[in-house]
């Protein structure tokens, strides 16, 4: 198995543009949170991404979007084109080798509607040697969960964590916090066999 690699995580970019290596099996995830209009759909190199994760419609919402790179793209700088979405907003991109084709083992997003509260918790499935990536939007300080790497996590705005190397079975990505609105949302990526095929689950 070839374990899946990060390469590049860019943050508050008005222009979301991710540098790809020279590797096999490349992957990104296109990662936005906000409470203001979020993209409708994002591309890259003029292919469209897949929307993978969706919180909601409207108030605070996170969604993640994600692309198989193309064997033949070669290494460089590749700009994601959004349409729609507040251009003032933070946007997150996760650059990965080592996934397999049909990368996606699982997603899940959710909003919390109009009540306050304190946390959130989401579970995916995962196979072995797989990364769970999530991203959430509540407003004060948030603690991530346990077994979590957090990449970013700013008040009024969003935090970004994963969970890499997992066994088969699930995982849950969690965060807590006090008082606020919320969105979440999580994707669950599975690796490449070294014969360039896929884990089956």
């Amino acid at each position: 198995m070839t374990p899946i690699a990060n390469t590049s995580n860019p943050n508050h970019v008005l222009t979301p543009t991710i540098t790809l290596p020279e590797a096999e099996n490349r992957f990104v995830l296109f990662m936005a949170g906000t409470d203001a209009t979020l993209p409708t759909s994002a591309s890259i190199n003029g292919l469209e991404m897949t929307l993978f994760a969706d919180s909601g419609a409207h108030d605070e919402k996170a969604r993640i979007w994600g692309l198989v790179i193309p064997n033949s793209w070669v290494a460089g700088a590749y700009t994601v084109t959004r349409d729609g979405g507040h251009t003032q907003r933070r946007w997150w991109l996760a650059g990965f080798s080592g996934v397999a084709k049909d990368p996606v083992v699982d997603a899940d997003g959710k909003r919390g509607g109009s009540a306050y509260s304190d946390s959130s918790s989401l579970t995916v499935d995962c196979v072995d040697g797989g990364w769970v990536h999530d991203v959430i939007v509540a407003y004060p300080a948030k603690t991530a969960g346990a077994g979590q790497t957090v990449i970013y996590n700013v008040t009024e705005n969003a935090g970004i964590s994963y969970k890499s190397n997992l066994t088969e079975g699930t995982a849950t990505m969690y965060w807590t916090w006090t008082d606020s609105r919320w969105a979440h949302a999580v994707v669950s990526l599975r690796p490449a066999k070294a014969s360039r095929g896929i884990i089956m689950f």
